[in-house]
């Protein structure tokens, strides 16, 4: 199985509201998210697992956690790091393998850096814990 991510995304310029998800492919879903938003979204981190079962089990313990802050459908009125610190803890707990939170960059080139500590994190780089 191939890794997968979970993510959150944010409004630019906004702690609030955040959308927690779950993707294979970071460029792609962000794309498929902008494409039905009135406002302009980036990343605000990625959280890379193993395969797509282990991302869709933290996201939905994730969205289970902070449902009463839920506004609608995948998106809450939490900080992000609340977020990430309940995936990061409820990975550990699952005996979950994942790559630290990895703040995404707005730039292309920190874009690209990114997208090569990725490739080998998913190679078994010692970025994997």
């Amino acid at each position: 199985m191939a890794r997968a991510f979970v993510y959150i995304v944010r409004p630019r310029g906004r702690q609030k509201p955040i959308k927690i998800g779950m993707a294979s492919n970071l460029r792609s879903r962000l794309s498929e998210l902008q494409n039905g938003s009135p406002k302009f979204l980036e990343f605000v981190t990625a959280i890379v697992v193993a395969n797509r079962y282990h991302a869709r089990f933290l996201e939905q313990a994730t969205h289970e956690a902070f449902a009463e802050y839920q506004t609608h459908g995948e998106w809450f009125m939490i900080e992000p790091r609340e977020a990430v610190q309940f995936i990061e803890e409820t990975a550990r707990a699952q005996n979950i393998m994942f790559l630290k939170n990895i703040p995404l960059a707005r730039s292309k080139r920190l874009h690209r850096s990114l997208s090569a500590q990725i490739r080998k994190a998913g190679k078994g780089s010692a970025g994997i814990f």
